[in-house]
């Protein structure tokens, strides 16, 4: 077909301008959606298209899938967060464009999907050639998708007459995908919620009862106060910046210690605070070091706890073991802390 291949080289830069800005602007926007992909429809299916819908397509621009972007997102609501931004970047053909979530029956879960038939602006500097081309977007979230391909493969919307029984089954599974697709939007909320509360309570000192684990941890050595002079009074030894990381690897560590609350982190801050930053300016002072990362502050509390406690080798070993399974580095620490044990009495 000539006009196709006069056309196709058009579609391919379309749709690597496409989709690289739909990647970054989607990006920018904090969504992290499963998948962004394109295809460009080939030439046989092209072809076969006019023909079986010749009342609707008379030439080769007249197809608004030629080229077809869809973006498969985790949640379903993020599907209008970028819709919005499409709008926003894209030229949206609204007549032509349907959402299938209005339009949608019980039994046919899987065309949940908001379709967008696009092309580049015009205002945006790309030529006459690229914006005049006109281009599908399909927006759904994981379930939706998944839904979607398997009712494909089983060939579900086929010519045969589907049997009372099925269509029952595919209703009921149908509304299950969909109940989950809320659920867990719902749950992201509440998530979304629970970590709003858990930093302004850490922000307010208002946090003792939460029970320690990787969000409320994380968060609080991000917002605490206290924390963060201890942080910042070590790294000002040598004058080194701070780098942020997780303190996930400490969680353990602070749980061996009968750590399980921001209450009890507080109190464990304040009884280990003066001796942590002891060790801290008799490491670093004479050194060197122009970046520390965000969880210094919690090893040279342990190290201290280490230190000025009543462990024994076994308490050590298993403590170090949290580290490294390696019994030459366990033994090595084991004899720093005995040798910290006698500069500290």
């Amino acid at each position: 077909m000539k006009k196709y291949d006069e056309r196709i080289e058009s579609y391919r830069q379309i749709e690597e301008i496409v989709t690289k800005m739909l990647k970054e602007e989607i990006g920018k926007s904090g969504i992290n959606p499963m998948q962004i992909v394109s295809r460009i429809k080939k030439e046989e299916s092209a072809e076969e298209k006019l023909i079986r819908k010749s009342e609707i397509y008379h030439r080769l621009e007249d197809i608004t899938d030629l080229l077809g972007v869809r973006i498969i997102c985790y949640f379903s609501d993020q599907i209008d967060e970028c819709a919005k931004i499409i709008e926003r970047i894209l030229k949206v053909d609204y007549r032509k464009s349907t959402d299938k979530r209005k339009m949608i029956e019980p039994t046919s879960f899987g065309y949940i999907s908001l379709h967008y038939i696009c092309s580049l602006r015009e205002d945006m500097g790309y030529p006459e050639e690229l914006t005049g081309l006109r281009f599908e977007i399909q927006l759904r979230s994981v379930l939706q998708h998944t839904w979607a391909e398997i009712e494909h493969d089983l060939g579900y919307k086929s010519e045969f007459e589907i049997p009372k029984s099925v269509r029952r089954q595919f209703s009921r599974v149908a509304g299950l995908l969909e109940l989950a697709d809320e659920e867990f939007v719902n749950i992201k909320k509440q998530l979304g919620d629970y970590q709003k509360e858990i930093t302004e309570k850490i922000k307010n000192d208002c946090a003792d009862e939460l029970t320690l684990d990787l969000n409320t941890l994380n968060e609080y050595m991000d917002k605490s106060r206290k924390m963060r002079r201890l942080i910042s009074d070590i790294a000002n030894i040598t004058g080194a910046r701070i780098r942020e990381v997780s303190a996930q690897q400490y969680l353990p560590k602070l749980r061996f210690f009968g750590i399980n609350t921001l209450g009890e982190l507080n109190i464990f801050i304040g009884k280990q605070r003066e001796n942590a930053v002891k060790m801290a300016e008799r490491t670093l002072k004479d050194s060197e070091i122009d970046e520390v990362v965000s969880t210094v502050g919690l090893f040279y509390l342990c190290r201290a706890k280490l230190v000025c406690g009543t462990y024994n080798d076994e308490e050590l070993k298993n403590y170090f073991g949290m580290e490294n399974e390696n019994s030459e580095y366990i033994d090595k620490k084991i004899e720093n802390v005995k040798k910290l044990k006698a500069q500290f009495r």
